[in-house]
């Protein structure tokens, strides 16, 4: 079932950050259809928090779609090369967003492969799963209850003992929360109308090993 707009309005970014776990991640551009089950995401909570690109208020024409209403996607470029993809929460002109740091393939795994031909597919990192998925900052935007990318809920449960809530820096009120890969993994062999039994799950990197990782710098 996609995600409908209450969920992004009723959830703040550190609500929304533990509640996408488990969700999927579904992606319909240019007739490739793809999907993937998000493990890792990251909130940030607006104006007061110092690693958000809103902190104290801060409004750009870069950062606009954080001030959108709650189902948009805020997807921007990170070093020159790094497109991240965020999803915006809350009423408009309240910019909490979450980024999305790791996904597992479900659907579509060819497609992610030609879409990184050079490399190891691999969706472990903010950067790379929206190469693999297709999502650009042409998408900044876009809304999230359409029909070129948006999130379902396919009843998939994460236990509360795998995954964690880890506070980014004693100053602000950043949050990453994680899942193991051996837990969606687990899920993933219920899921026998998804095509993943057709691709070894082992020969993908850093969906999250079950610990905590360093802060992907230039978030929003």
């Amino acid at each position: 079932m996609k995600l409908p707009r209450s969920f992004y309005l009723e959830n703040d970014a550190c609500a929304a950050a533990r509640h996408l776990l488990g969700k999927v991640l579904v992606t319909d551009l240019d007739g490739a259809y793809t999907s993937a089950i998000i493990s890792e995401t990251e909130a940030y909570m607006g104006v007061a928090d110092r690693a958000s690109h809103a902190f104290a208020g801060k409004r750009t024409s870069r950062n606009e779609v954080m001030y959108a209403q709650g189902g948009s996607a805020y997807v921007y470029l990170c070093y020159g090369i790094h497109h991240l993809f965020n999803v915006v929460v809350l009423d408009a002109d309240v910019p909490h967003a979450v980024l999305i740091r790791a996904v597992v393939p479900v659907e579509g795994f060819d497609v992610m492969q030609h879409r990184r031909p050079q490399a190891r597919t691999s969706t472990g990192g903010p950067g790379t799963l929206t190469q693999a998925l297709g999502i650009r900052t042409t998408h900044n935007g876009e809304d999230l209850t359409g029909h070129r990318i948006w999130i379902e809920d396919r009843g998939i449960k994460i236990p509360a003992e795998r995954f964690s809530l880890v506070r980014a820096s004693a100053w602000n009120t950043r949050a990453r929360m994680h899942t193991c890969h051996i837990a969606i993994a687990s899920h993933l062999r219920t899921l026998s109308k998804h095509e993943h039994t057709s691709h070894p799950l082992h020969g993908h990197t850093g969906f999250c090993g079950g610990h905590a990782q360093r802060p992907y710098r230039g978030r929003p």
